[in-house]
């Protein structure tokens, strides 16, 4: 599980399977990225318990879309910790429902078409969440969050130590994808990835996938660019 470790701060990349989340320890200050779904709450309570994890501090989102975001109020109550995103997707943590961005391939951009219809509420609505704060107003030792909006329009990125990137759906790294497949705006995502990689980091790691280093993100960019 562990990605990370240096000078007193670990990054570990819990075993959850419908988004990557992760777990941030900071000399006895612990951080949840993203929460996964429902089918995941019960791997990520098996992890603490093995990392042996009896606090978190906060949850920090990277996006508000309900395979990162479902487990968060769970998370909330348990610790009575806050829930932090960016200020444009609090009022989806507020209503337990975050939208489904456009789709950016043929088949994509249908199955975006079908988020309007009431079927997708209820298949993809989670508890509302009761404190939730802007996570630009978090002030972390050795660790940035970042604006990168375009997979959505509340997307962050948390960079630690100026060597590793916790991107969310900003980038993606599957079998089947290296590229988001759902963006509100692709103008705006290919601006952030710029914007990450400028950052000239050594690892990158999705809201789904493997890792990537510099050069094979950047060949991914100069790809899609």
């Amino acid at each position: 599980m562990e990605i990370y470790n240096y000078n007193n701060l670990i990054v570990y990349r819990l075993r959850t399977k419908r988004c990557n989340t992760y777990l941030i320890c900071n000399e006895g200050i612990n951080y949840l990225v993203d929460t996964g779904t429902k089918t995941d709450l019960k791997v990520l309570l098996e992890c603490l318990i093995e990392l042996k994890i009896k606090k978190i501090d906060g949850i920090l989102l990277t996006h508000a879309h309900y395979d990162h975001a479902t487990n968060a109020a769970y998370f909330e109550r348990l610790f009575g910790c806050n829930v932090y995103i960016a200020e444009e997707g609090i009022n989806y943590l507020l209503n337990g429902y975050g939208l489904l961005p456009k789709g950016t391939l043929s088949f994509t951009k249908v199955l975006s078409k079908i988020a309007s219809t009431p079927l997708y509420y209820f298949v993809s609505h989670y508890d509302k969440c009761s404190n939730v704060k802007d996570i630009s107003t978090l002030k972390l030792n050795r660790i940035e969050i970042i604006s990168t909006k375009g997979h959505s329009n509340d997307s962050s990125t948390i960079i630690i130590d100026n060597k590793i990137a916790l991107c969310g759906d900003t980038i993606f790294n599957t079998k089947k994808f290296d590229y988001p497949p759902y963006a509100d705006d692709t103008e705006l995502l290919n601006k952030s990835i710029k914007v990450i990689l400028d950052k000239n980091l050594e690892n990158y790691y999705p809201g789904h996938g493997r890792p990537m280093n510099y050069t094979t993100l950047n060949n991914l960019y100069i790809k899609r660019k």
